[in-house]
């Protein structure tokens, strides 16, 4: 199902809580917009955040974070809240298709059936189709009695304008790199030494980080980026570097090579970037196929990676 009860969250992350906190302030005084934009770099906690704001905002005693005790948060909890919606893609799907988005606003439209309130939580925006994006437009101004719609995005810029326009941002900020490691330590009981090895890895996406540690993700990502600096480094004929990935899901060769190559760039002086240019436009290169992965466009995998293969072989000649 790509409509399902949301989730429940009950507190947002540390790095989280002023904006937390000022969004509950203006709920508290009236102010809370219907739909909010909630963005920020990938992986660092926004749906955990739409997910606590949606459980504050269906509670009947929260002053600010949700009780955890009362009939709605238990409701809530339990998956079983009837004012509670997530909408996301369907298992195996990339896009969240008009059908989908046309039985989100009945119901939100519907009369709210435990409280005054219904929540709707949209996560990853980007993925809604044009079709759907345009059917949700007029619920976004002019949403049926107090409704909420939280839209998730890691890309905002991929959303219509149309949609943007009709939500209030905000911008989630990603905890230092000092807090993502103590928290890691915390949350996977891992040494500081693994989870600034993960954290690096994940592209400082903490939550991708602490997937990389409880799934002993780090060793295959650091098999990978070894073979990436083998093909960059010419030590690899265009056949072996394309075998080298064939064990490797594309998005994640792409994504792996656009890391390693932008932490490169990072480490720079700024006289050395100015000899870097083969290594911008082959970043560049990765991130429009990359886009267009998300995006749903299918590529021929293998002559998709022998092109990978040359134009990361060619950055270093």
């Amino acid at each position: 199902m790509d409509e399902q009860h949301g989730q429940w969250q009950a507190s947002c992350l540390p790095w989280h809580k002023a904006e937390f906190a000022r969004l509950s302030q203006m709920r508290r005084d009236g102010r809370l917009p219907h739909a909010v934009l909630l963005t920020g770099a990938p992986a660092s906690g926004k749906s955990l955040f739409a997910a606590a704001l949606a459980a504050s905002l269906l509670c009947r005693e929260a002053t600010e974070v949700a009780c955890g005790q009362c009939e709605s948060c238990l409701l809530a909890r339990s998956g079983g809240h009837g004012d509670y919606r997530w909408l996301m893609p369907e298992e195996g799907k990339r896009a969240i298709g008009i059908d989908p988005v046309r039985a989100a606003i009945r119901f939100v439209q519907q009369t709210s059936g435990y409280g005054s309130v219904k929540v709707l939580v949209l996560t990853p925006a980007e993925a809604l189709t044009t079709a759907a994006a345009n059917a949700l437009l007029k619920t976004l101004e002019e949403p049926a009695g107090s409704s909420h719609l939280l839209l998730v995005s890691d890309r905002p810029g991929d959303l219509p304008a149309t949609v943007r326009s009709r939500c209030q941002t905000t911008v989630l900020p990603k905890p230092s790199q000092q807090e993502a490691i103590v928290w890691l330590c915390d949350a996977s009981h891992q040494t500081e030494e693994q989870c600034a090895r993960a954290l690096r890895l994940a592209n400082d996406g903490v939550l991708a980080a602490l997937h990389l540690l409880a799934s002993d993700g780090v060793r295959e990502r650091e098999a990978l980026e070894e073979q990436l600096l083998a093909i960059m480094g010419g030590e690899l004929g265009d056949a072996a570097a394309v075998a080298a990935l064939s064990g490797y899901e594309t998005e994640l060769v792409l994504e792996s090579a656009a890391n390693l190559i932008a932490r490169r760039l990072s480490s720079l002086p700024a006289a050395g970037l100015m000899a870097s240019q083969p290594a911008f436009d082959c970043h560049q290169r990765i991130g429009d196929w990359l886009s267009a992965s998300r995006r749903g466009i299918n590529f021929s995998r293998d002559l998709l990676l022998r092109e990978f293969c040359l134009t990361l072989a060619g950055m270093t000649r």
